[in-house]
């Protein structure tokens, strides 16, 4: 709506406005219209990493698996405008396989953040192991879980309630 009252007004809208409207609309769960202001964005070549990793956050948090291919097209059109993708896009990207329940597509997240010496950090090897545990892929949680241990990642309390759950519902504690 705020959009169309500034055109009613012949206020121009410049990409602050329009970063505002789509933060807006992503944090509110809105993704077309988020969409639509990246779009925007894009044509008038203001759009930046940081549009693309909203738009893209927004539709892995509903973790549907045909918004999985969105993300990836999101995060490829980011590339494609010469964007370099940062720890935040593949933290999306590795949110939207894991709310999909892609696991070794979530997993394969972390390896190629490495390979573009991006660090993974303690939260999205925490997202990964959540995401074996919800699946209830105790085997594969307790090895991620053993190799957090053995890297230079500090485990914290995130990292083990998890499996402690996950494996006592199992009978496997």
């Amino acid at each position: 709506w705020m959009e169309k009252l500034m055109h009613e007004l012949g206020a121009e809208v410049d990409p602050e406005v329009i970063s505002i409207l789509l933060f807006a609309y992503a944090k509110d769960g809105k993704v077309d219209s988020a969409k639509e202001m990246l779009e925007q964005k894009i044509r008038s070549g203001h759009a930046n990493l940081i549009d693309y990793n909203t738009v893209a956050d927004a539709y892995a948090k509903r973790g549907r698996s045909q918004d999985v291919a969105i993300v990836e097209r999101m995060l490829q059109q980011a590339e494609e405008a010469g964007e370099c993708l940062d720890k935040t896009s593949y933290t999306v990207l590795m949110k939207a396989f894991a709310r999909s329940s892609q696991l070794t597509e979530a997993a394969e997240c972390l390896e190629s953040m490495q390979v573009a010496q991006l660090m993974p950090d303690i939260v999205m090897h925490n997202t990964l192991l959540n995401a074996y545990c919800k699946e209830r892929k105790v085997t594969e949680a307790r090895l991620h879980l053993h190799q957090m241990m053995q890297s230079q990642l500090k485990v914290d309390a995130f990292s083990f309630t998890p499996i402690v759950q996950v494996c006592a519902n199992s009978g496997s504690l």
